[in-house]
């Protein structure tokens, strides 16, 4: 560069004849500005003397106008008064004219500026002022392009350090033809061949496609700015071709289309991909594989799954277990053959290989996975697959390893209740990392199958012979059974046909002590009219027996014909009062009902639901005192299910009693009971519960000595296709 200002200055000052053409740099240093001049030169040349006295004074700050140079927008030149000193140096005639520094702005940088000065003897005007406005233009494309060039050179240098420097292939390729323009040591190494021999050839022929030939290939990397390409192949000088990734650069260099392509090596990350592809192989085949045997439970199907899943990662296998007949040593249990290899291999064997006997402990291998019960891999399958076969011959082997093409064999073993029994012999033309690991894997999940099918098959058994028992038991319990129904159809004959013929001579007898105690056959002597009394009362009590036995045989004959269909409990509550009315009338007692509003019909046997309105109010008036009340209450408790309650005002049940007041033939023995000596079997409130679960409700109790009692039982409403009617308004009884 220092060499150009000069010939700059030079140039100048011959050009436009001034004294002094003076290139300087104008820099900020420490909130000041400090000159500095890079080139000078006089017309003509000074003598010696006074060439080392111009340096002196050029050394010195110079006259300058400089700000304005300095400033974003310069004017095109800037006119200042010479310094005397150098105007007397530079030649007698500038003494006594006006000498004046014309200086203008080259380049400028950083508040920098790069500035030409030139000295003349008087202000410039018209020609002489374009003159010099023509020779500092071109002074200034001259240190532009100086300065470019710099630029252009410092960028190849650092283009080619990086070329050179960078860890992949790179190399410069016409766009158009696809001829090498350049390469870096890289690629040179890559490929096997020299840089010369590189720049020789095109890039069809040093990369290859698997889809695509050269020339659409060149297509493609040139059809963008930036291209990626990642299947293409470098042909090496000797040896496969080296998977590479592409990715090309297009730009233009002197108005030609170029490409810049970076072949990276993806030798390692093909590799990688594809032992991830056997991974995930590897994953689905063993998952496919968990998935069949979970449901498999015979043996045969579990080693079918094993077969078709080892097939599809490129395996056949065997299994060599204990024979059914329980003979000595291992044999061919299954085999993952065709039916035509299968056949093949008999007749290359000259015997059923189903039928080979394996003595494990003759066979290193089977020997070895067995005893340290882990999974074993060899490369040296011709030794181990003529201990496998039952000593085969060499020229049998030959014509096996031609047959099935097995290079490489894995043994795995089969374990039952956590002991080795069996041996699953994979083979495979080359093993690939992680095989051992995937076929012990299969193994494992094969043993557990084995494991399931034996129990699964143990239990079947075990059932078979449970089924059978149960057949031969429930048999006995039907008949059983069918006794038991029989005598219970004729206790419940008997009870009703007695209760009807007890009850028919009971009621004559009644009739006649009434007709005598009311003295209407004659008049009766006072121990006359006592003993008629106590007839007539254990008449009645006997008629009150027999009377719950006829209802008891009546609901053990028909408990399960019940006819559902909607009905309203306020006309039930009504039938069941107005039923019992004279008795309630006799005594003086208030029965109080009340149905709420709204209240839905329910989905009962309506009779049977009167039945136990019935039973609970003579319960209920049969405990409660002379003149008192009872209450009976209905509402929609829940959604689908309304409550009924009778409540009296009685006695009330002692506690200890009330977890058995349903069973049958239960009875209260308290004497606070006003009618304890008109008391019942305890019949009917068993009988109520009956009717109340048949229709799927409940029925519950709670009560208080001395506060009385209270009966509640729900039932259902009708489903949504029975069609309920509409119900009635709240109802009340007196």
């Amino acid at each position: 560069m220092q060499r150009i200002l000069r010939e700059i200055a030079r140039d100048v000052a011959r050009i436009t004849g001034a004294p002094l053409a003076q290139i300087l740099v104008i820099r900020p240093h420490a909130g000041e500005r400090r000159v500095e001049t890079l080139a000078a030169a006089t017309a003509p040349p000074l003598p010696a003397a006074r060439a080392a006295e111009l340096t002196r004074l050029l050394g010195r700050d110079p006259v300058l106008a400089a700000d304005p140079l300095l400033g974003d927008d310069p004017p095109p030149r800037v006119v200042a008064p010479c310094e005397p000193e150098l105007a007397a140096l530079l030649s007698p005639a500038l003494r006594t004219a006006a000498p004046v520094s014309v200086s203008w702005r080259l380049a400028s940088g950083l508040g920098s500026a790069t500035v030409l000065r030139v000295v003349l003897p008087a202000a410039p005007h018209g020609a002489a002022l374009r003159m010099l406005d023509a020779a500092a233009r071109l002074a200034t494309g001259r240190v532009e392009a100086e300065g470019f060039r710099r630029e252009m050179a410092g960028w190849n240098a650092a283009y080619r350090t990086f070329q050179e420097g960078a860890g992949d292939a790179m190399l410069v390729v016409h766009a158009g033809t696809g001829r090498v323009l350049e390469v870096n040591e890289k690629l040179s190494a890559l490929a096997g061949l020299g840089r010369r021999e590189l720049r020789r050839r095109s890039l069809a022929e040093l990369f290859e496609h698997p889809y695509l030939d050269g020339a659409a290939l060149l297509a493609r990397l040139a059809s963008g700015r930036v291209v990626r390409e990642d299947e293409a192949r470098l042909r090496r000088r000797r040896g496969e071709a080296v998977p590479v990734a592409i990715t090309a650069t297009r730009f233009e260099l002197e108005a030609e289309p170029v490409l810049h392509v970076i072949a990276r090596d993806a030798t390692r990350e093909r590799r990688a991909l594809a032992e991830l592809r056997q991974a995930k192989d590897t994953l689905a085949a063993l998952h496919l594989a968990g998935a069949h045997l979970t449901v498999e439970t015979d043996e045969a199907a579990i080693y079918g799954v094993l077969a078709r899943e080892l097939s599809r990662l490129g395996f056949h296998c065997g299994v060599l277990a204990p024979a059914l007949d329980g003979g000595s040593g291992l044999v061919w249990r299954f085999l993952s053959f065709p039916l035509p290899v299968r056949r093949q291999l008999d007749r290359v064997l000259g015997r059923a290989l189903d039928a080979t006997r394996v003595d494990p402990l003759e066979v290193s291998l089977v020997r070895r996975c067995l005893v340290e019960r882990r999974t074993i891999h060899t490369d040296a399958a011709r030794g181990a697959v003529q201990g496998l076969l039952g000593g085969a011959t060499p020229l049998q082997l030959r014509r096996l390893g031609r047959l099935v093409g097995i290079r490489r064999l894995i043994l795995a073993p089969l374990r039952r209740e956590g002991r080795p029994v069996a041996v699953l012999v994979v083979g495979a033309a080359k093993l690939r990392k992680g095989d051992p690991e995937a076929i012990d894997a299969f193994a494992l999940q094969a043993s557990i199958a084995l494991e399931k099918a034996r129990l699964i098959g143990a239990l079947r058994e075990e059932r078979a012979r449970l089924e059978t028992e149960v057949e031969r038991r429930t048999a006995e319990l039907r008949r059983a059974v069918e006794a038991l129904e029989e005598t219970d159809r004729r206790k419940d004959n008997f009870l009703a046909n007695i209760s009807h013929e007890l009850r028919t001579p009971l009621v004559t007898v009644l009739g006649y002590a009434d007709l005598l105690l009311t003295e209407k056959l004659g008049e009766l002597a006072p121990r006359q009219r006592s003993a008629l009394q106590v007839v007539a009362s254990s008449g009645r009590r006997l008629k009150t027996f027999i009377e719950e036995l006829l209802e008891l045989s009546r609901h053990e004959l028909t408990r399960d014909a019940l006819a559902f269909a909607p009905c309203h409990v306020s006309e039930v509550i009504t039938q069941a009062v107005l039923a019992l009315a004279p008795r309630f009338a006799e005594r003086g007692l208030r029965v109080r009902a009340r149905v709420a509003r709204g209240t839905p019909p329910v989905w009962a046997d309506r009779e049977r639901v009167l039945q136990v309105l019935v039973n609970l109010l003579g319960n209920a008036e049969r405990y409660s005192p002379d003149g008192s009340a009872i209450r009976v209450a209905a509402a929609e408790v829940a959604p689908g299910r309304v409550e009924v309650s009778v409540s009296d005002r009685g006695a009330g049940i002692a506690p200890e009693h009330l977890d058995n007041i349903f069973d049958r033939l239960y009875q209260v023995r308290d004497d606070r009971a006003p009618r304890h000596k008109g008391g019942a079997l305890g019949i009917g409130l068993a009988i109520v519960k009956s009717i109340v679960e048949a229709h799927g409700g409940t029925v519950s109790v709670r009560s208080r000595v001395g506060r009385g009692t209270t009966f509640r039982f729900s039932l259902p409403t009708p489903r949504s296709d029975a069609g309920p009617a509409t119900p009635p308004a709240s109802s009340a009884a007196r």
